[in-house]
């Protein structure tokens, strides 16, 4: 997962925090993982609940076009100077709304390799970052 790739990556020395919905995750994930786990739908939270943040790793759901949504809604969560660093479909509507922001910031929009995935996860996907 990516927040355990980070967690290897930069140690202790940062606090990590998880939204997940579904419920044997999220408890997964708070007693191996992240310092703090929240069991919620991330489109309901807001600044108010979950904070600002000056770094945000995002696997948002890739059906329907909610990954979309989850970015759009994440950048609101992203102090000024922040970046957002995530995984998406690599659709022809992500590559309309996502992409532009991406690289209006100065972010990376790099399709990644779906026969490098394993067999049940081998769709287009992209990883991307976005700078605020």
């Amino acid at each position: 997962s990516l927040l355990r790739a980070a967690r290897r990556a930069f140690g202790e020395e940062l606090t990590y925090v998880a939204v997940e919905t579904n419920w044997d995750m999220c408890n997964a994930l708070e007693r191996r993982i992240a310092d703090t786990a929240l069991c919620a739908d991330f489109l309901q939270l807001r600044q108010d609940t979950l904070g600002l943040f000056d770094r945000i790793l995002i696997h948002p759901p890739l059906a329907q076009d909610a990954d979309i949504a989850h970015v759009r809604h994440a950048l609101n969560f992203l102090r000024p100077g922040g970046r957002m660093v995530g995984i998406c479909y690599l659709g022809l509507r992500q590559e309309q709304i996502l992409k532009p922001l991406a690289e209006a910031s100065g972010g990376l929009w790099l399709p990644l390799a779906a026969d490098r995935m394993p067999v049940e996860f081998q769709i287009p996907t992209v990883l991307f970052s976005i700078n605020v």
